[in-house]
């Protein structure tokens, strides 16, 4: 493999690591509803179509060496972690102020089954965190 092949390899797999740990934990693709094969080949596909937006960024950082090469794939994966981790926030405040909203206007009797969650919701919060859901 010459160094430029090698190169284009690194470099998407240093994308696949954002994208791959951002998809791990972003509300929706990381439910359990979800198989495994689906959210892998989603975010293989994703990779692929964002590469071409992220190749000035990543590229010219790409060294196959292993002490350069660890900490970029340790970073790549906490960039996407901390992606991830914050639109789940998000959609837990959104969760939690459907909830609050539910119940102070008499809605939040029976908890239905959520949409993207296995835990029960009101159905007034599924309606906000879904729709949110969407719009991420």
């Amino acid at each position: 493999m010459n160094a430029l092949s090698q190169g284009v390899v690194i470099a998407a797999f240093l994308a696949f690591c954002r994208i791959g740990a951002c998809f791990m934990l972003m509300p929706g693709l990381s439910s359990a509803r979800v198989p495994l094969q689906v959210r892998l080949f989603v975010s293989i596909a994703a990779t692929g179509g964002l590469l071409a937006f992220l190749w000035d960024r990543i590229y010219p950082f790409v060294d196959p060496r292993p002490q350069i090469l660890a900490p970029m794939i340790v970073s790549e994966l906490l960039v996407g972690g901390l992606i991830g981790a914050m639109t789940r926030l998000y959609m837990e405040a959104l969760r939690f102020m459907g909830s609050a909203i539910a119940t102070l206007i008499g809605y939040g009797g029976s908890g239905g089954p959520a949409i993207e969650e296995p835990e029960p919701q009101a159905a007034l919060a599924a309606i906000i965190s879904f729709s949110a859901l969407l719009l991420l």
